[in-house]
């Protein structure tokens, strides 16, 4: 266009001069200009965030009421941030320390729990911390109409809360239960003035006691909490608190690359391991696992034949290939286990070796006379085939069906004839709860030391086949008799022997997600799948501000 316009003006003609590729040099120095100015605005981006503490949340949650069936989103917000416990999980992994309760004591044989609460502890309105606050929370974790399925399972041996003054609770049990007091942990406490008229604005606007005040949600963008400056603790390292939701795991690994988040709790496993180990990403930031109390696992149904026989429970389980379901399928972000009962998992006790053995699985089912006569690789019994009817939810993603083919091959290799039945939510619940089924595939998302009654016990809410025993029930109850890890951990390896001996449900793996954490942070350490965010501190001390 330069050249043309040229062309059109009056004048002598302009001589001829041969065509050159050269830079032009004022293009070079606004290119060089733009980059600078990028990079200055990163920087002050940066310092300008240098108190903040800035977390990746794959979705909005759904809401931000700790009693409402929270979810993991909404949990990774405010717990330990906005919202409190009475006691604390005890470092070294054993037990718990006070919290809001400054002391408390075990007594009456096990059968009463007494809290006495810290004095001087507000809520995030100014309103003072009481007894009767504790009490309605728990109260309200196990009412009937408890919106919260585990604390209302743990908190069933509660006969009554009482309050004995401002600070003075009692808890009384119907008997001695260990995991009542490991469950408080998990219950934050909420000022009960706003919470008991079911007030729908503490679901997006929350108020606890926290190190953390609630400041605003914005949704689809971030959640945003401020340092109470009231708070009756240790003073938290940064000002802020930013959880942005950023559901494509792509953007969050550059974001993070980037600086401008600080933990990435999980990544896709499409960017494991190359993307999320590459010198880019290694620079500024380093690998942490979560590993929460997580199982896959199938469950069998005792109640009818083929699984009423525990040799034929065993067999299917030995006829699963778990290291290839965790290399492949899950691309190592899986550990492959023998059940629930692994370090940090909801049987906290050194784990058992995962059962592979497609030979023994053979000599188990030819015991049980299940023989391979039919020469389509089918065993057979009096006639029958070894025919098992496989639940599973439908519409899930491409690793779930995955996992599921893995499952159906191996159980297919050892001579099962594998029927598939795919159902909706409703379906699948109601297929478990009528025994329509040989077994079904589920995701359990324990907690870390809990009671292992509804996976074991004979009428436990995850054992729908009800495969369990005396001597099972007789060490789940040992374990609840103890208070902390360390005391009920004979009675878990007790629980650990007779699964491997009994085999009531088909262990798969526990997932193993990889995270990443920005190096600017001082490590904290992972307890039961999360981490305390108030606990985070710079690696290095931050500039005057």
């Amino acid at each position: 266009m330069l050249a043309l316009a040229l062309g059109a003006c009056e004048g002598p003609p302009a001589r001829p001069k041969p065509w050159r590729h050269a830079a032009e040099p004022t293009a070079t120095a606004g290119a060089e200009t733009s980059a600078a100015a990028r990079l200055r605005e990163r920087a002050e981006a940066q310092a300008a965030r240098r108190h903040t503490l800035r977390i990746r949340l794959e979705a909005d949650p759904t809401h931000l009421s700790p009693l409402l069936d929270p979810d993991v989103e909404g949990l990774r917000a405010v717990a330990g941030t906005v919202f409190e416990p009475l006691v604390v999980h005890a470092g070294g992994g054993d037990g718990v320390a006070p919290a809001l309760a400054e002391s408390y004591r075990v007594t009456d044989g096990g059968t009463e729990l007494r809290f006495v609460l810290r004095a001087g502890v507000t809520f995030h309105d100014g309103k003072p911390l009481t007894a009767a606050d504790a009490q309605f929370s728990i109260d309200r974790a196990r009412g009937g109409l408890s919106r919260v399925p585990h604390l209302r399972r743990a908190f069933a041996a509660i006969a009554q809360v009482d309050v004995w003054g401002p600070r003075d609770l009692r808890v009384r049990l119907r008997r001695p239960d260990g995991y009542v007091l490991r469950s408080l942990v998990d219950l934050p406490i909420v000022p009960a003035a706003l919470y008991e008229a079911g007030d729908r604005a503490r679901n997006r606007a929350p108020v606890g006691t926290g190190p953390y005040r609630f400041v605003r949600w914005a949704r689809g963008d971030r959640i945003v909490l401020a340092r109470n400056d009231a708070y009756w603790g240790p003073r938290p390292a940064f000002d802020k608190v930013e959880l942005v939701v950023v559901p494509d795991g792509a953007r969050a690994l550059m974001l993070a690359r980037q600086g401008d988040l600080d933990l990435v709790p999980a990544v896709v496993p499409e960017h494991w391991p190359a993307e999320a180990t590459a010198p880019a990403t290694a620079r500024e930031l380093g690998l942490i696992r979560l590993q929460p109390a997580w199982l896959r696992f199938g469950a069998f149904n005792c109640r009818r034949a083929p699984f009423d026989d525990v040799r034929v429970r065993r067999a299917a389980a030995l006829a699963v290939d778990r290291d290839k379901l965790a290399r492949d399928v899950h691309r190592g972000l899986a550990r492959p286990v023998a059940g629930p009962i692994f370090p940090g998992g909801p049987g906290d006790a050194p784990a058992a070796p995962p059962p592979t053995d497609p030979a023994v699985a053979a000599a188990l089912l030819e015991e049980a006379g299940w023989h391979d006569g039919g020469g389509d690789g089918i065993r057979a019994k009096d006639g029958q085939k070894l025919r098992v009817v496989l639940v599973v939810l439908a519409g899930g993603d491409a690793r779930a069906d995955a996992e599921r083919d893995l499952v159906i091959a191996g159980l297919r290799r050892a001579g099962f004839w594998v029927e598939l039945r795919p159902g909706d939510r409703s379906t699948l619940a109601a297929r478990l709860q009528g025994g329509d089924f040989d077994l079904a595939l589920l995701d359990y998302r324990g907690r870390t030391d809990e009671s292992l009654a509804p996976i074991y016990g004979a009428a436990g809410e995850l054992n729908p086949g009800r495969c369990g025993s005396s001597a099972m029930d007789a060490a789940l109850a040992a374990a609840a008799a103890r208070e902390g890890p360390a005391a009920r951990r004979p009675a878990v390896v007790e629980i650990a022997r007779l699964a491997a001996e009994e085999q009531p449900l088909l262990p798969l793996v526990a997932p193993d997600p990889v995270g990443l954490v920005s190096k600017r942070l001082a490590p904290v350490a992972p307890w039961d799948g999360w981490l305390a965010l108030a606990a985070f501190t710079p690696s290095e001390p931050a500039s005057p501000r």
